[in-house]
């Protein structure tokens, strides 16, 4: 899942992971554990430092005591903001430096996708799937680079495949490749 969990962080801040260091945690009678990718961890947690010199954490944690208990969600602090992602019926919450959190503005850009498109604004991760795939078809029709392009993609994804890695390796620190990041 940090695969997952990577993307929205390094496209926010236009800077690519570079070094891992990951702890992960799993119960004993993981049901899970038994998959193709031979992870045993429910939880992680890892830090990041970033091509800018920058660090992250990104917490996965899957097990909770109660079964009512959601708390999935993305949460960027900044030195200059802080947001936090509105789940399950409720806002968005931002501020920025020296002000107090409050609901943040609605972004809704449903009115740029094609008619047929947006009933899908509703599904999947707050939509995102169908805005990632318009741009890109759309790209390859108008034969120019999409904004999320192979290099991005790989950038966002390498950074949970390397964590997983040093997750095995108790926590050592792990180097992400550089397959071409672009900025």
């Amino acid at each position: 899942y940090p695969t997952h969990a990577t993307g929205p962080v390094i496209f926010v801040t236009d800077d690519p992971m570079t070094e891992v260091a990951a702890l992960g945690w799993g119960p004993k009678d993981n049901k899970f554990a038994d998959n193709p990718y031979h992870n045993r961890f429910d939880d992680v947690t890892f830090l990041a430092k970033t091509k800018k010199g920058n660090a992250s954490r990104i917490a996965i944690h899957h097990c909770f005591g109660s079964r009512d208990d959601i708390a999935e969600r993305a949460e960027y602090w900044g030195t200059d903001m802080v947001f936090l992602e509105g789940r399950f019926g409720t806002p968005a919450l931002m501020s920025r430096e020296g002000e107090e959190l409050k609901p943040a503005p609605p972004n809704d850009h449903t009115d740029e996708l094609p008619p047929n498109l947006r009933q899908y604004v509703k599904v999947g991760h707050g939509g995102a799937e169908v805005f990632i795939t318009h741009e890109f078809v759309t790209a390859l029709a108008q034969g120019r680079r999409p904004k999320t392009d192979v290099f991005q993609g790989v950038a966002y994804c390498a950074p949970g495949i390397c964590a997983f890695d040093s997750a095995n390796k108790d926590g050592e620190w792990v180097k992400v490749p550089d397959f071409g990041w672009h900025s």
